[in-house]
């Protein structure tokens, strides 16, 4: 199984979010958990923009992305082709900065100006988890998450995504 990998690294507001909350997964069982769903994600093409960040700057690095995004897309006529994501390619712990990709998926190709670039995510197997609620609720979220991935007996890689099906700025 191929872990997320972000060929390019560059140098949002209270919001109310729906997750499934993605961990890949390397999967020694078939078994489903009743409240996880175990997917097959097929490859997606983001605008993205990347940054290192603690996991207590996510959401000042989210404040001052999205828009941008966004602003591209409406630039070049676009829409996005699915929810926005945030990615992380290999998560090294709450108080040490890892690279957070904050990804809108697009269709096709278009010139795009840095810090932001296209790339095509590769596809992937994961657990995933739907979660109803604020940020505030978020860490418990993984954590529940994580307990469940373990009962499993799955072994999870480092990298996660979340993907926001609503977004309220």
């Amino acid at each position: 199984m191929k872990s997320l990998h972000t060929p390019k690294r560059a140098s949002a507001a209270k919001w109310l979010a729906v997750f499934p909350l993605l961990l890949l997964l390397s999967c020694a069982k078939k078994e489903e958990a009743p409240f996880m769903e175990i997917k097959n994600v097929p490859a997606t093409q983001f605008l993205c923009v990347a940054e290192d960040v603690s996991q207590t700057e996510i959401s000042t690095f989210a404040e001052k992305s999205i828009g941008p995004l966004f602003e591209t897309l409406g630039r070049q006529g676009r829409k996005p082709a699915g929810n926005r994501q945030f990615l992380c390619p290999k998560w090294l712990g709450p108080d040490v900065k890892s690279t957070i990709v904050i990804g809108i998926p697009v269709a096709g190709e278009f010139p795009v100006a840095s810090p932001q670039y296209l790339w095509k995510a590769p596809a992937y197997h994961c657990a995933s988890m739907l979660y109803r609620g604020p940020m505030s609720g978020l860490k418990e979220a993984w954590e529940q998450f994580g307990r469940r991935i373990a009962e499993q007996g799955w072994k999870p890689t480092e990298s996660w995504r979340q993907v926001y099906r609503y977004w309220v700025a």
